[in-house]
């Protein structure tokens, strides 16, 4: 009963220990190109900013924050296609 007792226990922590990503990528989506640029690039600056203090400071709970930013060019279109490849 002993030897059960152990294997159901070690069996139902395997499936309560979620997998840990290393790495977390977050996605931007903003015009970095055409009259709107200006807009995108400072949130682009901002946000990388803030990222490279997250991960210098250990990331999140020990997890590293990957940023990867895409230009919409402000078109709909463009934005849709963006999302996509996220």
């Amino acid at each position: 009963m002993r030897k059960l007792t152990a294997a159901l226990l070690l069996g139902t922590s395997l499936f309560a220990a979620p997998a840990m990503a290393e790495q977390i990528t977050v996605g931007m989506a903003a015009p970095l190109s055409g009259p709107q640029a200006y807009f995108g690039n400072t949130w682009h600056n901002g946000f990388k900013l803030y990222v490279d203090k997250l991960n210098a400071n250990g990331g999140v709970n020990g997890v590293t924050i990957a940023y990867d930013q895409q230009d919409d060019k402000a078109d709909p279109r463009e934005g849709t296609l963006v999302a996509q490849k996220f």
